[in-house]
């Protein structure tokens, strides 16, 4: 297995000499023209438990613009493949018609991956966009359509997708969104349907904001119910968010209700988690959640594994127009043999050196995984 890796590393390392090598002819083609060539050269040394450092990523784009269009190239290298993604990138105006092009190849099966095409203009206020995406497995491949507009106060917006080959309809949705600003109510009412299935479902939410009879002071609290129906069965959701208006820390218990889908009843009010959130001049910012449910750990810690997390971020300009953004994340798990229920701590620090080069190192620390450590690079040029 180590001899497979330190095959692969060896193959990085080569590629990384040959980008370097390509990155520098590329610039220095560029000529006192209309065309404007930029290009990025990237790249993430990984350094973990038991293991040897290891280049887990790598990658290159050149890219030349002008007033209407832009056309890239970018190469890949990661999980110890010499190339793992080769990808030619067009974007340009033709008039009043926008399109963006991708076709993607994976050199390391000597395989092509899929072409895709977006085009979008604008007729008599309505947005009409045009997605075609045909991947090797031409079975797979598909069109979408997308019209969207708005009329006063009241947004809409329609998707229809369907097969090229053969040429049948797969989902078709419709979505609504008004905002009744004189009563501070948000409606939103969203519906889909499968082309094999029919009827796959109808939502209906409402948010009123700012309850007058919730609402004391600084602390201002917003309603919002929920109402779904699927072929499978219905479901009501309610929910409470209440939050420091006015200050840097918000303040949101999460609420629910419980209903006994058949017949429809509510049964009980239930708190399901709390968040706070802060930030100080744009400098400072602090996200800290607790969820009382499993089932929504992932909404409010961002990862299904974890009940709890305190995450902290610190972003200052220093001097030489060098950035500096720091952040550190704490997370706890239920079952955790540690102080505390401690499960993860993270750790990075991103900073630019002059203009041109971006650095991040970053570490995460499981408590029942070990360590990884990470650095990479950004260079912009």
């Amino acid at each position: 297995m180590h001899g497979k890796r330190r095959g692969g590393r060896g193959r990085l390392v080569a590629l990384s000499v040959i980008l370097s090598v390509l990155a520098s002819a590329g610039r220095s083609a560029i000529s006192a023209t209309d065309v404007v060539w930029s290009g990025s050269f990237a790249g993430e040394i990984e350094l973990s438990t038991g293991e040897l450092p290891d280049l887990s990523r790598l990658s290159l784009s050149i890219t030349a613009r002008s007033e209407s269009w832009r056309t890239s190239l970018r190469a890949t290298a990661s999980d110890g493949e010499f190339f793992s993604y080769l990808g030619l990138s067009d974007s340009r105006e033709l008039g009043p018609i926008s399109l963006q092009s991708l076709l993607a190849f994976d050199p390391s099966e000597g395989t092509f991956s899929y072409v895709s095409n977006l085009a979008r203009t604008e007729i008599v206020g309505v947005g009409v966009s045009n997605y075609i995406y045909v991947p090797s497995q031409y079975a797979q491949a598909y069109d979408q359509v997308t019209l969207n507009g708005s009329i006063g106060a009241t947004r809409w917006r329609s998707v229809v997708r369907s097969s090229i080959c053969p040429a049948e309809l797969e989902t078709l949705s419709f979505q609504v969104d008004w905002a009744w600003d004189e009563c501070d109510v948000d409606l939103r009412a969203f519906v889909s349907f499968d082309g094999e299935t029919g009827f796959d479902r109808f939502r209906l939410r409402a948010v009123v904001r700012e309850v007058p009879a919730l609402t004391f002071g600084s602390l201002a609290t917003d309603f919002s119910v929920e109402l779904e129906f699927e072929p499978e069965g219905k479901s009501l959701v309610p929910e409470l968010r209440t939050r420091s208006s006015g200050s840097f820390l918000c303040v949101t218990p999460r609420f629910a209700f419980g209903v006994d889908e058949d017949p429809l009843i509510v049964e009980g009010l239930e708190v399901y988690g709390i968040t706070l959130e802060g930030s100080i001049e744009e400098t400072v910012d602090f996200y800290a959640a607790t969820s009382m449910d499993a089932a929504k750990n992932l909404e409010l810690i961002g990862d299904p594994d974890f009940f709890e997390v305190y995450r902290f971020g610190i972003a200052r300009s220093g001097c030489c127009e060098e950035d500096v953004r720091i952040e550190a994340a704490f997370y706890f798990e239920n079952g955790s043999t540690w102080l505390s229920d401690w499960g993860m701590t993270t750790a990075s620090i991103d900073f630019t050196l002059g203009r041109d080069i971006r650095w991040s190192l970053g570490m995460e620390v499981r408590a029942d995984a070990g360590w990884v450590f990470r650095a990479g690079w950004d260079w912009r040029f």
